[in-house]
């Protein structure tokens, strides 16, 4: 023995070619994935976007009731207001 490793047989060397040769495939497998991971990330932003757009429109939809409404409310309460006053004198 002259202290060296030593050589990995044929079945060895075989066997680390497989693993190899499999990681490869892992590899275009995980860039296949990648890809359709980018496809979904944009078809996310699409429906988070429209969404987005969904809420602002109840939101705008929401802050016209609650003015119209306020307004309704001042009006009614002028009137009241108004009513009373007239009453008094």
């Amino acid at each position: 023995m002259n202290g060296r490793a030593e050589e990995p047989s044929a079945g060895e060397r075989l066997t680390r070619l497989e693993v190899r040769m499999e990681n490869v495939v892992t590899k275009a497998d995980l860039e296949k994935f990648k890809g359709e991971m980018k496809t979904e990330m944009a078809e996310l932003r699409i429906d988070m976007a429209d969404f987005r757009a969904e809420m602002m429109g109840m939101l705008n939809k929401m802050l016209r009731w609650i003015i119209g409404s306020m307004g309704v409310m001042i009006i009614s309460f002028l009137g009241l207001l108004a009513t009373v006053i007239f009453r008094l004198f």
